[in-house]
Formats: structure tokens, sequence, C-alpha cells
């Protein structure tokens, strides 16, 4: 076996269009990318704007504050600002739109230099709004294959996740089979994507405009029947599916598609527990760490996370092959079937992490730090379910005697007195409590499907084979290392801290801490037009 695959070779001078940089795993790789390949010759990021940001301002805001860039900040001191406007160009536009809301002079001067398309935008949100996931997810993925249509190389780089395998159990191979669902069926994903748009479209029918939650959720209804039907478990895994399938009928690009499993916490960049938002373990580990212990679950399931500078990594690999033209078609950046870990296993490393973290910090409440002390229950199917039934009930017992008890004996005579104000606070806190439960049902019926129903065991082979073929003086750069991970050191001195700091927070409702520069946010580097045609631009964060 020759060993000369050279991902720095292969991207050295290359001209790249990248979407999605505001989210969490495109962040990682624009960084990576840049840290690792300063002689890659132009990234060209689509980024839309919002109503209180340009495009050229949410990426001077990003570049500016957001840890992830901070080893560039710190390799390139005072000439920083410098580098990365002499790598990055930032282009206005919308995926949701044809051509991605880029003109024809911007298209035409733009696309024939483009080397490749890396496409990771998307609405990761398990239950979105479809008229949004599909928009987004689907459509926008279709319109960024048009632009890489017009490239010379037509290669395009689909960011999709392992988790399209749907209702699939045990090894899931590294491939799809077109208008083949996960159950095993004939379908035609064209006619489904058109299904359910005009389904929504006909719920929306039978709604008053003041009716937008009810006639949002009468959306995801209709979108959750069509994913059961066709063995996907949520609107975000059908949305991904649709996209593989009708890209990979394409004929007029070159796709490659890299399929990420859970993506935690990194080890090494930009350094030791970086995470950003609000991933799907940050939930569970945020369970963990209430008086609520009962999980439904299995034990022995696989449960498959890998780290998001690994991520980077796999996605850098996947595109030099491409670059190269020895890739195929479909990569898993997993660790089921290179190093395993049981969801049984992971509980007890969250829970001895969670007891480790309120150690060493002694100013959590009292509370908390006895609740770190109980240990999680796996429970089967629905008992969950019954469980936070009896408790809702009984809250909504408690919280109606109060009120009574308030009205009848406390108000007349106590009105504005501490005794008044203590039986408030004591209702507002049920009502938090009711909230939080809602909450926990919620999460827990949304992650059931892969904490619970489901053994994946995702082929890596393809990824394997690019590692062994690794230019020994670029293995530690670019090698996709998660065989050598040892995950008790990684669950307790890296991912439990990551995710206390930069995740857990945000479920909480509080901010978490940036890197402000104190001159990048008051420059401006070149930003190229939409145009004229661009629709109203959507809130959805892609």
């Amino acid at each position: 076996m020759t060993r000369d695959f050279n991902p720095k070779q292969n991207l050295s001078g290359k001209t790249l269009l990248v979407t999605g940089v505001s989210g969490f795993v495109a962040k990682v790789w624009l960084a990576f990318t840049l840290d690792r390949i300063s002689d890659l010759k132009q990234v060209y990021i689509l980024l839309r704007s919002t109503r209180k940001q340009s495009a050229a301002e949410r990426f001077l805001d990003m570049i500016g504050r957001n840890p992830v860039f901070r080893p560039l900040r710190e390799k390139y001191g005072n000439s920083y600002e410098a580098f990365i406007k002499s790598k990055v160009t930032v282009l206005e536009g919308d995926i949701q739109q044809a051509k991605c809301a880029l003109s024809d002079k911007t298209c035409k001067e733009l696309l024939p230099r483009i080397d490749a398309v890396v496409h990771i935008a998307g609405i990761t949100d398990f239950q979105a709004d479809p008229k949004l996931a599909l928009s987004v997810n689907v459509r926008g993925a279709l319109h960024v294959a048009d632009l890489a249509a017009q490239t010379p190389s037509k290669k395009l780089i689909h960011i999709s996740t392992a988790y399209v395998a749907g209702v699939a159990q045990g090894q899931v191979q590294e491939s799809i089979e077109y208008g083949i669902c996960p159950k095993g069926e004939v379908f035609d994903p064209r006619e489904t994507l058109r299904d359910i748009e005009a389904a929504c479209m006909r719920s929306d029918a039978l709604f008053l405009p003041q009716e937008d939650r009810k006639a949002k959720q009468a959306r995801i209804d209709i979108a959750v029947r069509f994913a059961e039907e066709l063995g996907w478990r949520n609107i975000y895994t059908l949305s991904k599916g649709l996209a593989e399938h009708l890209l990979v009928h394409r004929k007029d690009i070159d796709l490659c598609i890299a399929r990420p499993s859970v993506v935690e916490c990194a080890t090494d960049f930009p350094f030791a527990g970086w995470n950003e938002g609000i991933n799907t373990s940050a939930p569970l580990v945020w369970l963990l760490s209430t008086p609520y212990r009962w999980i439904p679950s299995q034990s022995s399931n696989r449960f498959d996370v890998v780290r998001g500078d690994e991520v980077a990594r796999g996605i850098s690999l996947v595109l030099a092959a491409s670059l190269s033209n020895q890739a195929k078609a479909v990569y898993h950046l997993c660790s089921s079937s290179i190093n395993p870990v049981s969801f049984g296993r992971t509980l007890d490393l969250v829970a001895l992490g969670i007891r480790r973290h309120q150690r060493m910090h002694q100013s959590e409440s009292l509370k908390k730090r006895l609740w770190s002390h109980l240990d999680a229950f796996e429970v089967e199917g629905d008992t969950h379910l019954r469980r936070l039934g009896v408790w809702r009930k009984r809250s909504e017992q408690a919280e109606g005697l109060l009120r009574t008890f308030h009205e009848r004996h406390v108000r007349s005579k106590f009105a504005g007195t501490s005794v008044d104000k203590a039986v408030k606070r004591l209702v507002k806190s049920i009502k938090h409590g009711k909230r939080t439960l809602n909450r926990i049902e919620y999460m827990l019926t949304l992650y059931r499907p892969f904490t619970h129903d489901h053994d994946y065991i995702f082929q890596s082979e393809n990824l394997q084979t690019l590692n062994e073929e690794l230019d020994p003086t670029v293995e530690s750069a670019f090698r996709f290392g998660i065989d050598n991970l040892d995950w008790y050191g990684y669950w307790i001195n890296v991912q439990i801290p990551g995710l206390m700091k930069w995740c857990i927070p945000l479920i909480e409702g509080q901010k978490v801490p940036d890197d402000l520069s104190l001159r990048l946010v008051e420059k401006r580097l070149g930003v190229v037009q939409p145009s004229t045609e661009s629709a109203e631009v959507s809130r959805a964060e892609i």
C-alpha cells in the first residue's frame, strides 16, 4: 500500500465555496482548514444577512468574538486581520433562493474559479417546522448543487448525517440506493417532497393568521407522519434523507456525501472542550444534572459520538480525496464500528463527570451537588412517560390547591405582605416545574430512537482507507483518530467540562463567554451584494 495521500498538498492553491459557516461544524472546519493549510488560495463563504447585520458584519463579529478562531488569532497576532482578508471573501446570499440569491454577474465571475463546493449549511432541529426544514435542508441543497454544476470540476461535498439510516438496525453501510427508503421500500423522493409541501399548504389554509403556533404544529404533525411512513425518525433525518436521494440522482454534479454522527466537544482544535449550541448529548447531560433520572434506553446500544475537530479532519480528508479523484460516494464520520462505546457506559461516565464537575465548582447550589449523586435508571418503552404524567398531575393539583388557598385566605387578609409574596413565589415555582416536566417529556421523546430503539453500527471503512493511505508527514494533522480515543478520559476531562461551560448555560437561558477583538469588530471585509431579486431573509440559523 502506498502512503502518498496528502490533504495539505491536494488542497494547496485551491479555491472553495462553502456554506453554513455560522453553524458549529462549518465554523470548526473553516478555522481548522485555515490553520492547517495556510496556502489555500481562497475560501468564498455564502452567508445570509439578518435584520440587524449584513453578511459581512456577521462574519466580522464571528472572527472577532468566536473562540473557534482563537488559535488563528494567537498564531497571526497583528497580522490576523490581513490573513483572514487575504483568504476569505464573504458572499451575501441565501440558499433558500434560486442560485442562492447570487446575481447572474456574480455567478459568471465566481463559479469558473471554484475547485469544489462544500455544503455544510442546514437546520439541525429534530422537529423543526417542515416549511423551514425542507426549504433549507432539501431545496437549499439543490440550489447549492445548481452552483456546483456550473463549476469546472462540478464537485460537491455534501454534509449529511449518519442518522439518515432511520429505522435500520445493526450494520449501516456507507452507501445510498436511490428511491429506497429506510424501510426498504421503493419511493419517489421528488414526489414525496412535493406531497409534504402541498399537505402543509392545505393545512395552513385551515388556520387564521393569528393561529400561527397551531398552524406550525399541524405542519410538524404532517411531516412526522410522512417520516414515520418512510422509516425516518424525525423531520431532520427526513429532510436530510430526501436531500441525499435528490442529489445522488443528479448527473450534473460530482457528489460526495459525508455523514457525521453525534458531533461533540473537541479535544485539540481549537482547544479541549470547545463546543457550541445545544447538540444531542447536551440536553441529556443537563437532564442528568436535575433530579429526573429515568432514561428510556438500552444499555448495550452503541452511542455514536465523534469530536468536533475530528469531523473537521474527516471533512478535509473527504474533500482532498474528491479533489484528487479518489473519493467514494459516501463516508461515515463515526465511531461505532471503530471504537464503540455503549449508552450504558456513557450514562455512567456522564454521572461521574457531573459529580467531578460539582466537586470542582463548590459555588454550585447545594441541591445541584446533591442531585449529582443520584444515579440514572434505564427504563423500557414509555415507562418514563407514565412517571412524568404522575408528576405533572401532582404539580397541577398542588398549584390548584395553592391558588385556592391564596384566593380564600391570603389575598384578602395579607395582600402585599411577606405571606402573600411567599405563596406567589411557591405558585411560580410549581409553574416552572411544570414547564421543566414538559421540556423533559419532549426531550426524551425526541431522543428515544437514538437511546432506546436502535443499535446503529455505522461502517467507516472508506474513511479508514484514507487514514491508511495518509502521507506520514501530514498524518498527525489530518488523521481521523477516533480509534485511539479513551472514552473515560474524554467524557470526564473534556466532554462534561466542555458542555458545562459552552452548552448547558444556553439550555438554562444564560449566556456563554466569547472572545472580543477590539479592532476587528470595527472594520469591514469585502462583501458581494445579493441579487435585487432576493426574497425576504428567513430567521433560520444557517
